[in-house]
């Protein structure tokens, strides 16, 4: 007679295999080697569902939902020209590469150290936009140039002002431009401006 141990066989099997035993134990005969065959056969036809229900491919609902996930991360890693130029303007703040103000970039761009100038348009004064372009458009050395709406945006970005505990700039000083001398680093966010400015051309 075989043994089985109560980890081999789950709850319903062994249901199925007391009715089965006792039914046939009173109806057919007491003998050790039909109740073994019964148990075999039982245990045989479980298995034999459970292997038919592993084999299932997935269904349609859990790759959709896979394919979603994967359409949220693509979407979250997505960088605006707008988000690359904060960062590399900050970088460039940090190893002592930007120029702030009329004064110290048009220095600059007319030695030709810039690498890239960002002008803000909505300035009062028509003078310092016709200068910054004229400096950027230079037949020897053309410099990249982008333009911002907003003078306290542009300044926050170059570091004119202060930040709070919480991390908010407080007294932001507006800047009319800005000229970054020096990237600071190689970044992603200044690859993709490099490939902005190489598309337009």
């Amino acid at each position: 007679m075989i043994l089985l141990k109560s980890s081999d066989v789950n709850p319903s099997v062994k249901i199925k295999v007391t009715f089965s035993v006792c039914f046939r134990m009173f109806t057919i005969d007491k003998s050790d080697d039909i109740i073994e065959s019964v148990i075999k056969m039982d245990i045989e036809r479980e298995l034999y569902f459970k292997s038919k229900k592993s084999n299932y491919p997935p269904s349609k609902m859990s790759e959709e939902e896979h394919v979603e996930q994967v359409e949220q991360v693509v979407e979250e890693s997505t960088v605006t020209i707008e988000d690359a130029l904060k960062a590399v303007l900050r970088t460039s703040l940090v190893h002592d590469g930007l120029a702030r103000g009329l004064r110290e970039s048009s220095k600059a761009l007319s030695k030709g150290d810039a690498q890239l100038a960002v002008l803000c348009d909505s300035v009062t004064e028509a003078g310092i936009v016709t200068l910054i372009e004229a400096l950027c458009n230079e037949p020897e050395q053309k410099i990249p140039l982008i333009k911002v709406s907003d003078a306290k945006l542009l300044g926050e970005w170059a570091g004119l002002g202060k930040v709070d505990r919480e991390g908010n700039a407080r007294k932001v000083v507006g800047a009319s431009v800005v000229v970054i001398k020096n990237w600071g680093a190689d970044s992603e966010e200044r690859n993709i401006l490099i490939e902005h400015f190489a598309n337009q051309q």
